[in-house]
């Protein structure tokens, strides 16, 4: 099989969109359903598809709101946001970027930015609630190891989907998979077309 170069690999990306490893990441960047599940091996390529889908949607849907989720913020630096960073994005579409806020914003030449935000639901010292979400409004979150949410923290989520400058609305996991009984396994099986892919 041909290995390219990273670099060669996100221009070719940002002329042709996403690339995809198997049908499993297809079927996962396809889907439209308000709640879809990646669960796979460790090395499936769940959290780059993941980080693919957000920046192409953010590419595509000019000044709206997204966000990259993660149990903890401080899980993300070493994880998931080093595979946005690495393999996903193409730093030629990148129009701003807040280090300590831990945002980026993107779009294409002569669009609206969209912007990105690298998040956890690290619990408020005072409250227990993860309060720092209260006023952001999503187009589209994706959580990955979503095995480490409650189940409250996933309802939490669903309901800061409201940003209104994309057309449908969409929360989207990947997670090694868990014991038989874990709520995730519960809410996506079986799954139900046009509500929750699985």
């Amino acid at each position: 099989m041909l290995s390219l170069p990273k670099p060669l690999l996100r221009e070719i990306r940002s002329e042709l969109g996403p690339l995809f490893a198997n049908s499993a990441q297809r079927k996962f960047y396809d889907s439209r359903a308000p709640e879809v599940l990646y669960s796979g091996a460790m090395g499936a390529g769940k959290s780059r598809i993941g980080c693919e889908k957000i920046y192409w949607l953010a590419l595509e849907n000019p000044g709206a709101q997204f966000s990259i989720f993660r149990k903890t913020a401080s899980s993300l630096k070493a994880t998931t946001e080093r595979t946005f960073w690495r393999d996903v994005v193409d730093v030629r579409t990148v129009t701003g970027r807040n280090r300590s806020e831990n945002w980026v914003e993107v779009a294409r030449p002569g669009r609206t930015p969209s912007r990105i935000w690298f998040m956890g639901l690290d619990p408020d010292p005072i409250t227990g609630v993860p309060s720092k979400i209260g006023s952001f409004d999503g187009a589209a979150i994706f959580v990955d190891e979503a095995v480490e949410l409650t189940e409250g923290d996933w309802i939490l989520l669903i309901g800061r989907l409201r940003d209104p400058r994309m057309a449908w609305h969409q929360i989207m996991a990947a997670t090694n998979p868990s014991h038989p009984q874990h709520w995730l396994k519960r809410r996506f099986t079986p799954a139900q077309p046009g509500t929750r892919d699985y």
